[in-house]
């Protein structure tokens, strides 16, 4: 079942990752396009984008037991073939011209082509992971709270379940 589990989330998160069949992004100028991928080469998004995927399927297929290594192998396969950081990056372009001028994406740039700029790229990991460790640590400080909320809530879905079935048992009158 939990096998099952993870498949199901590891399925539905790949196709959350999906742009939508009627989604049309808007044309942006050439111009604005590579002031993008000027940003994306100073800030190494690429490197960033494949540690990112790679980080996903880890999370995803986490507890998928060792003898299902084909199916992980199927999900490295798709993630290589369709998320690939060359194929994606106009998509990646896009988002950012949604939000940001071809100006604002040429100041961006050359703030992280400074010495500031560098060091704040430089610092992104080890800020994430500090990040990440201080909302662990603040989950887990707060687990067994969360923990008995489930067990209550799953205890009223066991208890309707039950008076369901009891219903469904009942003769007709």
């Amino acid at each position: 079942m939990k096998l099952k589990s993870c498949l199901i989330a590891a399925a539905l998160f790949c196709a959350a990752l999906l742009p939508a069949a009627d989604e049309k992004a808007p044309a942006y100028p050439e111009d604005a396009y590579k002031a993008c991928y000027e940003l994306f080469e100073t800030i190494d998004m690429k490197t960033m984008h494949e540690s990112s995927m790679k980080q996903m399927l880890q999370i995803q297929l986490r507890g998928l037991p060792p003898q299902f290594k084909d199916i992980r192998a199927i999900f490295e396969d798709f993630f290589k073939k369709h998320m690939n950081f060359d194929d994606m990056r106009k998509e990646y372009a896009e988002i950012y011209l949604k939000y940001y001028t071809k100006e604002d994406i040429q100041g961006l740039n050359n703030f992280y082509k400074s010495e500031l700029g560098k060091k704040f790229i430089a610092k992104q990991t080890e800020l994430m992971k500090d990040s990440a460790k201080m909302a662990q640590t603040r989950v887990m400080k707060h687990a067994p709270e969360l923990k008995a909320k489930v067990d209550v809530k799953i205890k009223e879905i066991q208890q309707q379940m039950q008076k369901q079935q009891q219903n469904l048992a009942l003769p007709a009158k």
